[in-house]
Order: C-alpha cells, then sequence, then structure tokens
C-alpha cells in the first residue's frame, strides 16, 4: 500500500497515514456496493457511508458527513440519510457534524447534531470547523487533560 506523505499528530507522536481519501478515484473504486445486502430489506431501505468518523477509547464518536452546497444555501440531506444520522446522535454516544461546502478545504456551513440537541445550519468556514473539532476531541477524550 502507497504510504500518504500526509502526517498526522496524535497523542504528541507523528504517524504517518496509510489511508487517506486523497484520490477520488481511488476511493470511487474502493468503495463497495451494498445492494446485494439490500435485497431483503423492508421498505426501500438502503445503507449510507459515514463520511468520517473519529471514535475515542471510551466509546464517544464524532461523525462528519459532507454535502455540496455553496456559500448562500445550505446542504439539502435526503429524508432517510437525516433520520439516521439523527438517530446516530440521539444515543448519546455520537456528535454529528453535517458539513456544507465544495470540499474539506471550503466548508460553508455546518449543523451540529447531539443527543437532545439541534444547531440549525449555521454559517462556517474550514477554519472554525477544525476549532469545533478540536474543541469536541478535547472535551470527549478521557484521555486528554480536559476531558
Amino acid at each position: 500500500m502507497k504510504v500518504n506523505s500526509h502526517f498526522h499528530q496524535s497523542r504528541g507522536l507523528l504517524m504517518v497515514s496509510e489511508f487517506a481519501l486523497r484520490s477520488r478515484t481511488t476511493y470511487a473504486a474502493a468503495a463497495w456496493d451494498w445492494a446485494p445486502l439490500e435485497k431483503d430489506l423492508p421498505r426501500k431501505m438502503r445503507f449510507s457511508d459515514l463520511d468520517g468518523i473519529l471514535v475515542l477509547p471510551g466509546g464517544r464518536a464524532l461523525v462528519l458527513e459532507g454535502k455540496h452546497a455553496d456559500v448562500l444555501k445550505p446542504p439539502r440531506v435526503p429524508a432517510g440519510q437525516w433520520r439516521g444520522l439523527r438517530d446516530l446522535a440521539s444515543t448519546g454516544f455520537v456528535t454529528v457534524f453535517v458539513l456544507g461546502g465544495r470540499s474539506a478545504e471550503e466548508i460553508f456551513w455546518l449543523r451540529v447534531l447531539e443527543k437532545d440537541k439541534d444547531s440549525g445550519w449555521m454559517r462556517t468556514t474550514t477554519t472554525d470547523v477544525r476549532r469545533r473539532v478540536r474543541e469536541w476531541v478535547q472535551a470527549n477524550d478521557a484521555s486528554s487533560p480536559s476531558g
């Protein structure tokens, strides 16, 4: 496997990411088609994917769901996917950031789903989302000094 040159800092150690989604072509080729497992599901149910998930020791998780959007209008999330994301957040173990923009480099919209909270769509920037992710990790990571 080709090792990506992008480094991540984790708990004071620099680690090389062996699988980073840098190529849409490679990602698309590696994506599984779940249709064969959906044949017996009721009510036209389908499997969905998560764009990003970070699970901390202790089981708390942050889910990132990215949707294409422009600066003036927040993204549309299909109803079934919306229910799934909202239900994940309702467990109390999962926080969901629904992000709208052109890419992770150009994020314009954020909606945060937690157990009994829905922030509604908020204007944001990639820098702000990075800050919010750091704050979420600090608040939820049992091994972090403030968690």
